[in-house]
């Protein structure tokens, strides 16, 4: 049996979870809804400064003003967090995939060598003359050894960066 409020929790996770969702596919139409909010807000400030002339209503009025941008804030900045470790996620299962390739590429370059040196054997000791062997370039050999490197320092650097702010 579930509880009233392991409903209701269930609920705003539920709708949380959308929430970041759809943040995340539409962050432009998020970016906008929030600037008109906080639009909104300082007009009603602006209005309310002009229309109310007993100070401490209007010390009241400001001090509320203060607590709902502050919250309009803080809930503008963690849906963009959250969209920001989703960024982060993809970016990151898009590396360990680029990775992956580029090991199973080099598997692939080992067996196409290997079977280089054992067809060059065979044409010598069968004493083929026309031997017809297309060789990888030594050129794209380089190039793809300075990219890999590269990504490992970047990625490396982002590591060290992280570890860093974790422990500030």
């Amino acid at each position: 049996m579930t509880s009233w409020h392991g409903i209701l929790f269930y609920e705003f996770e539920k709708f949380w979870r959308n929430l970041k969702e759809f943040c995340y596919l539409n962050r432009t139409m998020f970016e906008i809804i929030f600037i008109v909010l906080y639009s909104f807000e300082q007009a009603g400030l602006i209005l309310s400064i002009y229309l109310i002339r007993d100070f401490a209503t209007l010390n009241l009025v400001v001090s509320f003003f203060v607590i709902v941008v502050l919250t309009t804030f803080t809930l503008h900045k963690l849906l963009m967090e959250s969209r920001i470790k989703r960024l982060e996620k993809d970016i990151e299962e898009a590396r360990t995939e680029k990775i992956n390739s580029e090991h199973a590429v080099e598997r692939m370059m080992e067996g196409y060598r290997e079977l280089e040196k054992l067809t060059e054997n065979i044409f010598k000791e069968y004493h083929v003359l026309d031997k017809r062997i297309y060789h990888i370039d030594d050129i794209d050999e380089k190039i793809i050894l300075q990219e890999k490197q590269t990504d490992r320092k970047i990625y490396k650097s982002k590591l060290q960066n992280k570890h860093k702010r974790m422990f500030r």
